[in-house]
């Protein structure tokens, strides 16, 4: 194999990586937190410390408690017993003790607003007892509220109340306006009893991104839980935080004295429940609402961590962190992405400056190297080796055009990731057209210009290339990536375009200077 396919080859399978991060991502990622799953399960359960069963619940088992109409409107169900009102949200409590609802209020949530949770689903700040009877009781006995509406400024109290025949329950839940809350249950005797987070949210649900539970266990690991994956019950303790979520929004729990112990109880279609041990008196902070960066990291910046940005979270976390920097001045993420990709292609330069230097290099070598080729006619291990030896001596690499695109790989794959999961970005306009980042160009212009200027980027980019049919391959690569691109999001796809056209003026520069040296050298020459 010549020095010439070689190089051809690893600029193609560079490209091609493009497409098999995005099979990676989303297949073999989640084979290994399935493999995770079976080691997490195959742990010994202390069954004394399990929540009671799922068959047990009055939403798994509607017939236990038929007076709830599921198909009634959160807003108008007459279970619901306090309403809080906020300028970003309303929450709605039900007679079960339970939030009922989350409504997400704004711009990005369209005029009637977003409900976090589905219906007929179990819900957040559930209580379950370990004592059966006590669980069947309290199933069928409804909680009083002291108040139906709350406004809530600063701060608001809920005072939920259970009496049962030997048991009364009094849970108190402070709201805060970002969305945090402190909850605690206070019962006339000791019981052993849980809180369940109620099945994650369902505002946005995203087969490419994470569905489920997470578990930030004492070590600071991760341990995830995906929807589907969950086969038995399994149990943690001294857990931080502990959330449950879809592609935007999330309900969690947390103690950052690692405090937090519970089971992973398997739902319906293999969906995690998480249930977290509560003592009397205990009081335990929660959140929910928006995976917004920014927010979670005012209340405690360990809370970001639940932010799932796949296997390349390492890059992709710190990188949307300068990316919230960079718009806290602009206050506008298309510019933000554009700012983004300026830096990064300044950081990155020398790098790159040197792998298009060499690629004009080689090309200026190209009669040299075919007269090698044509001496060792026959025997490819000279010829390689007197290439190599030319290569060297010039200061020339063959590996050298392949480095431009190599270092944007790592950079594309984390604001892919980004892209996806933050909820920032969501109804975020940039131009006419625009109205969300977070989705495809709807008219298709921003991958049309992508595609346009990879052409020109093809046409002044040196290229030791020669065989037709390794042309014709690198000719078509525009209208590939160009296909490959319509249905990315647009803050994506704006990435590409600015960085193309930065590299265009990159290229443009290195020509002129390549030029210039020539001509140096020819007039030394004479």
């Amino acid at each position: 194999m010549d020095n010439l396919s070689m190089q051809t080859r690893v600029m193609i399978a560079a490209i091609l990586s493009f497409g098999f991060f995005i099979l990676f991502d989303t297949y073999y990622v989640q084979d290994i937190r399935k493999q995770q799953k079976k080691e997490q399960i195959e742990k010994k359960i202390n069954t004394e410390n399990q929540a009671p069963s799922m068959a047990e619940s009055s939403l798994v088992a509607p017939e236990d408690d038929e007076s709830i109409d599921l198909s009634v409107s959160i807003e108008n169900d007459k279970n619901i017993i306090s309403t809080i009102y906020s300028k970003d949200f309303n929450v709605y409590i039900d007679d079960k003790g339970r939030i009922g609802n989350v409504k997400l209020k704004g711009d990005k949530f369209g005029q009637d607003g977003l409900n976090m949770f589905s219906d007929d689903v179990v819900k957040p700040l559930e209580i379950r007892f370990s004592d059966k009877a006590i669980n069947q009781e309290a199933f069928n006995t409804k909680y009083t509220s002291k108040k139906k509406t709350h406004n809530l400024d600063n701060k608001t109290i809920i005072t939920l109340t259970q009496k049962l025949k030997d048991l009364t329950i009094t849970k108190y839940i402070t709201f805060f306006p970002n969305g945090s809350y402190l909850f605690k249950v206070v019962t006339s005797k000791d019981v052993k009893m849980f809180v369940t987070l109620g099945y994650r949210p369902s505002g946005e649900v995203d087969g490419f991104v994470f569905n489920g539970a997470i578990v930030k266990e004492f070590d600071n690991t991760l341990s995830l839980y995906e929807d589907g994956d969950v086969v038995s019950n399994t149990n943690f303790s001294k857990a931080s935080i502990v959330s449950s979520s879809d592609k935007y929004y999330v309900h969690l729990l947390y103690d950052m004295d690692n405090n937090l112990k519970g089971v992973v109880s398997k739902y319906k279609d293999d969906d995690p429940l998480l249930f977290v041990n509560i003592l009397n008196k205990q009081t335990l902070n929660g959140y929910v609402g928006e995976k917004n960066f920014k927010k979670l990291q005012d209340i405690d910046p360990a809370l970001t961590d639940i932010v799932e940005y796949g296997f390349i979270t390492f890059f992709a976390k710190p990188l949307f962190a300068f990316l919230i920097y960079i718009n806290s001045y602009f206050d506008n993420w298309g510019w933000s992405i554009i700012i983004l990709t300026i830096i990064i292609k300044i950081l990155v330069f020398p790098l790159t400056y040197k792998g298009m230097m060499s690629m004009g290099r080689l090309k200026e070598l190209t009669p040299q190297v075919k007269e090698l080729q044509a001496k060792h006619k026959g025997d490819p291990a000279k010829s390689g080796a007197a290439m190599m030896a030319l290569y060297k001596k010039h200061n020339a690499s063959p590996m050298g055009g392949c480095l431009p695109i190599l270092l944007q790989i790592p950079v594309f794959f984390a604001i892919y990731r980004v892209l996806l999961n933050a909820v920032e970005l969501k109804g975020a306009e940039w131009t006419l057209w625009i109205n969300d980042l977070s989705l495809h160009d709807p008219y298709f212009v921003l991958p049309i210009l992508m595609g346009g200027s990879m052409f020109v980027q093809q046409l002044i980019t040196p290229t030791t290339v020669t065989d037709p049919t390794q042309q014709k391959i690198f000719k078509f690569l525009p209208v590939v990536f160009t296909i490959f691109f319509l249905t990315f999001p647009a803050g994506l796809v704006l990435y590409w375009i600015v960085n193309n056209v930065l590299s265009i003026v990159q290229q443009y520069y290195i020509n002129k200077k390549l030029e210039w040296k020539r001509m140096e050298k020819e007039s030394h020459q004479k």
